[in-house]
């Protein structure tokens, strides 16, 4: 029968008791407006506070449940008996202000909904009901068939409510998470909490950053709102809500007309509205009073739900799921609204363009055309801003359209912020009669811009041009897509400075290879060499024929087995130097033995028997004898000009398994050997002995025909 304080930054120290209840407790709840003070609601009917400051027979029966009112304008509390009734009390003058019956069976909870004005309760008759906490009159009853309600928790950042039942817990949304609000069009902001009316006035700010914004209270509304509008002239402010509206001044918000109605719509003179009744009654009033020639009839049509369909006829449809409109303004012939994937788009034209994702919801509160802004505002009421040009806005409807004078009319209005935006919108778009791209490049001040389209227009001059005015660090990546470009459009020397400009050797050595530029693969090699780009310099010389300098590079990188067997086919008289090479590296390393197993030319000639003296001879320059049938050498073939070598051959030890593949003939020619792997006039010579050396070491019979 007592209440205990605990204090858990003391080890959970217990710090205070409370007594004086006769019976069991059944809730605690603090007041928001003074921490240091609680009301408990127990089973003997009364309810009391911590110290005992005053105790209430709040109920004929036990008492289930208390909770204070959340706002500062009434001292308000709530409370729950077994005499199935909820009771508002006044705990300052202590009387009771409301009884509210319609449960069947005892309510076991009441709460006032922070943010919406209405009192939750649940019962031990399975059913949740929803209070209005102005005229404490039943808005709705909820039943889930889940047996007794229990306990409710209120989320305050949206509204959410959650229910426990004896059989589960119910989690329900109540009313709308945005946020009541109107602007006129100077930019001053009305909105409301709960029934406080604030206002403020709006500001410039870079785009999508928040707007700091003086907010001070202009009065209160005797209804809440659940909707706001200002006059066009910004004179009058409506107030929609509880079925009622209510008309105010703007500056002293003070009390002008009032009536019935659910929707309320002012026309573009400000002194006609439209105020709708119900679904099939509609009121229209000028200078506050009711014009007699107005209502809404439609005769043979019915009216449903979503209104008259034949009143409309629809333009287009976007059926995009993330494109569903959560608020939307018309500004003009261009419709700006938010969508439920929180994008700020506007639509005009056909199309749709998205101005700036959000990371949560946004709410459009208007346009103000001095600012070139839009204005949103999340639920909180954060309010950013967002540049849109009108001005842009007619020049893209223009262009899609197809009138380009008219477009061509407005372009020298834009501003300059808003060009780099208008070209991409042209970079977008097809016209069977303009180029846009073109008028996309004279347009955009932006020079990343200007280079990609410059590109796509083949214009490499323009490229170029922007290319040599960046700072090096960008201009490499600029030089590279200068050079791919000029290969397509055939442009080799102008792709061959700017692989040069980009530093890419990969590219520039096959622009060289394809080119026939010995010279210029000479300076690849050496450069490719200076950048460490040693397997790129290897190719190079390789493709060159250059042996001996392939040879030299891979020694110098410590590649010296890699050395000795490129050497060992293709530039023998380099063998002694590269195993003397091999030989010391593996000495260093102790590693003696195995640098002993390597074979030297000098010492161990038996190994380097087949066809070694010939091909050291060829490297020379002499004679060589070919199976003792012929003597030729280099220079013979050179003055020959020898086209087409035959090998006729025949091995003894493929007589056995393979006579038929080896008895026939070959026709070798060098020219096409020469075309199939890019070779040069002086790789000929080479491939032909190349072949003549391994024919030989097969124990293949050479005879060679000279055909010029």
């Amino acid at each position: 029968m007592t209440i205990k304080a605990w204090d858990w930054d003391k080890q959970w120290k217990c710090i205070q008791v409370y007594e004086g209840h006769t019976h069991y407790i059944m809730n605690i709840t603090f007041n928001p407006k003074d921490s240091n003070t609680f009301a408990s609601a127990y089973l003997d009917r009364s309810l009391a506070s911590p110290t005992a400051n005053f105790t209430m027979d709040a109920h004929d029966k036990g008492v289930n449940h208390v909770d204070f009112y959340p706002g500062s304008d009434k001292p308000y509390l709530i409370t729950t008996g077994d005499d199935r009734t909820i009771k508002i009390w006044d705990y300052l003058s202590k009387s009771c202000v409301q009884t509210m019956a319609g449960h069947t069976n005892n309510p076991s909870l009441a709460v006032f909904h922070p943010n919406l004005p209405i009192i939750i309760s649940g019962s031990e008759d399975s059913t949740v009901k929803i209070w209005n906490s102005n005229t404490y009159r039943l808005d709705n009853t909820l039943s889930y068939a889940l047996e007794r309600a229990w306990c409710v928790s209120l989320r305050r950042d949206t509204n959410e409510v959650a229910v426990g039942f004896d059989e589960g817990i119910v989690v329900i949304k109540l009313g709308r998470d945005g946020p009541t609000y109107s602007m006129d069009p100077s930019g001053k902001l009305i909105y409301t909490k709960n029934q406080v009316v604030l206002s403020g006035n709006l500001a410039t700010a870079a785009d999508g950053n928040r707007i700091p914004l003086s907010i001070k209270e202009i009065g209160t509304t005797e209804i809440f709102a659940t909707a706001l509008l200002h006059s066009p002239n910004g004179r009058f402010v409506t107030v929609v809500g509880d079925g009622e509206y209510i008309i105010y001044t703007a500056l002293a918000w003070r009390n002008k007309v009032f009536g019935s109605g659910t929707g309320f719509a002012w026309a573009g003179d400000s002194n006609t509205y439209a105020v709708l009744e119900s679904k099939v009654k509609l009121r229209v009033f000028k200078n506050f009073k009711e014009r007699g020639d107005a209502g809404m009839k439609k005769e043979g049509v019915e009216i449903t739900d979503e209104g008259v369909e034949e009143a409309f006829d629809v333009v287009v449809e976007i059926s995009d799921r993330q494109a569903i409109v959560k608020t939307a303004k018309w500004i003009g012939d261009c419709f700006i609204y938010t969508t439920a994937g929180n994008r700020l788009n506007y639509f005009v034209g056909n199309e749709s363009y998205t101005i700036s994702p959000s990371d949560t919801s946004m709410f459009i509160l208007g346009y103000i055309p001095a600012h070139n802004q839009v204005y949103l505002a999340d639920k909180d009421m954060n309010i950013f801003g967002y540049s849109l040009s009108l001005s842009v806005v007619e020049y893209q409807t223009a262009v899609l359209r197809g009138d380009m004078d008219s477009a061509a009319e407005i372009l020298p209005t834009l501003p300059k912020e808003q060009l780099n935006k208008v070209a991409r919108f042209l970079e977008g778009r097809a016209n069977p009669s303009v180029d846009l791209k073109e008028l996309a490049l004279q347009v955009t001040t932006d020079p990343d811009h200007q280079f990609d389209l410059s590109l796509q227009l083949d214009d490499l001059d323009t490229a170029v041009k922007i290319a040599r005015s960046v700072l090096e660090p960008e201009a490499e990546t600029k030089w590279k897509a200068i050079g791919d470009r000029a290969l397509m459009v055939w442009r080799f020397d102008l792709a061959r400075e700017a692989f040069e400009k980009a530093g890419d050797l990969n590219a520039l050595m096959l622009l060289l290879l394809s080119t026939g530029d010995r010279e210029g693969l000479q300076k690849l090699a050496a450069t490719a060499e200076k950048k460490g780009a040693n397997n790129l310099a290897f190719a190079t010389l390789f493709q060159l024929g250059d042996a001996k300098p392939c040879v030299d590079l891979l020694v110098k990188t410590n590649r010296a087995p890699e050395a000795a067997l490129f050497a060992r086919t293709y530039a023998p008289s380099e063998v002694p130097k590269v195993v003397d090479v091999w030989r010391d590296e593996l000495r260093t390393k102790n590693k003696g033995k195995i640098a002993w197993s390597i074979a030297h030319p000098s010492e161990h000639a038996e190994l380097f028997e087949e066809g070694w003296e010939e091909a050291l001879v060829r490297k020379a320059g002499g004679p060589v004898d070919v199976n003792g049938d012929y003597d030729i050498s280099l220079n013979s073939l050179r003055a020959n000009s020898c086209n087409h070598l035959t090998f006729g051959y025949r091995s003894s030890f493929a007589e056995a398994t393979h006579r038929n593949r080896f008895r026939r003939e070959h026709r070798l020619s060098t020219k096409l050997l020469a075309k199939q792997f890019h070779l040069y006039e002086g790789h000929k010579l080479t491939v032909v002995t190349y072949g003549i050396t391994i024919m030989k070491r097969l124990g293949v019979k050479v005879i060679i025909r000279h055909k010029v």
